[in-house]
């Protein structure tokens, strides 16, 4: 819920389409006044007021908390407001007037938080001798269900006008915007199911918020497309893919219907690797993007090979930190260490920097039409697999000229080391000449919607 207004003024917002909240609030005397109504009840918001934050509340029995920020970090004092009249259900404004508790209580959010964290508050309050239990939803998850449901919506209606023919959208480009539109429904689904422990977590709000600005992106260029100023490009599965990898991110540090949370770490399959990680990190769910080129450094010296080229640096930012959230989580880091192993992982990454033949998100068509161009009796490809993100997908032709593709996992679905799998697989065969143009993809979308920028062009693999 976004509030406008400043102090000694009114303010109004809504939470969705069904919910509108009006009220005013300012500060006086060290006093806290405000009138405050929304329907239906046991609505939140947040709010600013010259540089300290707010919360109000409305409880069922229609009474309303107003916490603000105390110089205690993580900490938040509240009191309650009671209206003079009862709220009335004519919608009419009420004006409030300050309870005469000197001393308003304090609580405490759960864990010490982030300067600027959106919060979710649940507390017990008492008026008259009797306890309301007032249960708030973080702001966060608000932004994340609104826009999820905005997207849906919108790909919904851009496949019906193509349908039709209204929007010249072939019968290809609209099954993917239906593969995007499966993908946003599976993390709504994850999110709707985690229980409230965990949407409390800190790491979990933050991997969400990034969720919602991956789906944000999606949203610009689903609307742009809609007003036919621009179209699907092959680069377009850039939004499944990031979000299927946000998915599958959240899917294994918070397991849903899990009884309990447990230790970031435990997701590193490798025991050195783990060892690695809580000696230099701890319990911490997730590290920078730098923290990451260091740790990387620090291991690859200690077996005695060089640190990482700039290329190699650059490629290791497209498949962990693109476009640039900084927050490389154990899954990313567990994903990189089965990917290319841990102390050969110098060696092994050279394949997607030194030597050609990765090209990054191009979908099956255009391996296909990379490898049937080919002189080379035996060709292939490797590239981020759009399906299963974790893993790469090799497309080849084989002997009878056929195009086929497999992801490197062996049977039990665990990923094979890159440098493994094509020494098993694909020992008479030649990798394509063709790579990634990582100056060009970092140049061009070094804007506030670099997923859209990417979704958008063409040619980025040559």
């Amino acid at each position: 819920m976004t509030y406008t207004g400043s102090q000694n003024g009114q303010i109004s917002g809504a939470a969705d389409s069904h919910v509108t909240t009006y009220g005013g609030l300012w500060v006086q005397d060290d006093q806290i006044w405000a009138f405050f109504l929304t329907e239906p009840l046991n609505k939140w918001s947040h709010l600013s007021i010259n540089e300290t934050d707010f919360i109000l509340i409305l409880s069922e029995s229609r009474h309303i908390c107003v916490g603000w920020r105390s110089a205690t970090k993580g900490k938040y004092t509240t009191t309650i407001v009671q209206p003079d009249t009862h709220l009335s259900e004519s919608n009419e404004k009420t004006e409030a007037t300050e309870t005469n508790e000197k001393e308003p209580p304090d609580f405490l959010i759960g864990e010490d938080l982030e300067e600027g964290t959106e919060v979710s508050i649940q507390t017990n309050l008492f008026w008259n001798g009797e306890m309301t239990i007032i249960n708030t939803t973080p702001q966060y998850l608000l932004s994340f269900f609104t826009t999820s449901t905005n997207v849906r919506e919108c790909i919904l209606t851009i496949r019906q006008e193509a349908s039709v023919g209204y929007l010249p959208i072939g019968k290809e480009d609209r099954c993917r915007l239906g593969f995007l539109n499966d993908t946003v429904k599976l993390i709504t689904d994850l999110v709707s199911s985690q229980s409230q422990e965990v949407r409390l977590t800190i790491p979990f709000a933050m991997l969400l918020q990034n969720v919602s600005t991956r789906m944000e992106d999606v949203l610009v260029t689903l609307k742009r497309i809609k007003r036919l100023e621009t179209t699907i490009t092959g680069n377009f599965d850039i939004f499944e893919l990031k979000l299927r990898s946000h998915w599958e991110e959240l899917t294994s540090l918070f397991p849903p219907n899990a009884s309990s949370i447990s230790s970031p770490w435990s997701l590193i399959s490798d025991v050195e690797a783990s060892g690695i990680w809580i000696k230099s990190f701890g319990d911490d769910y997730y590290i920078t993007f730098e923290q990451l080129v260091k740790t990387v450094n620090i291991e690859v010296i200690a077996a005695g090979d060089e640190a990482l080229t700039d290329r190699m640096v650059k490629c290791l930012r497209y498949l962990v930190n693109f476009p640039e959230d900084d927050m490389i989580t154990t899954y990313k880091f567990n994903q990189l260490v089965c990917l290319f192993g841990l102390h050969d992982f110098r060696k092994n990454f050279q394949n997607l920097t030194e030597v050609k033949g990765f090209c990054g998100l191009i979908n099956r068509i255009e391996a296909y039409e990379i490898l049937s161009k080919s002189a080379d009796p035996l060709p292939f490809l490797f590239r981020i697999s759009r399906t299963e993100p974790r893993f790469f997908a090799f497309s080849y032709r084989n002997p009878k000229g056929q195009i086929c593709h497999r992801v490197n996992k062996d049977r039990e679905g665990h990923p094979i080391q890159v440098e493994t799998f094509i020494r098993k697989y694909f020992p008479n065969y030649k990798i394509v000449d063709k790579h990634l143009d990582l100056d060009r993809i970092f140049n061009e979308t070094s804007s506030i919607n670099p997923l859209s920028k990417y979704a958008s062009s063409a040619g980025y693999c040559h």
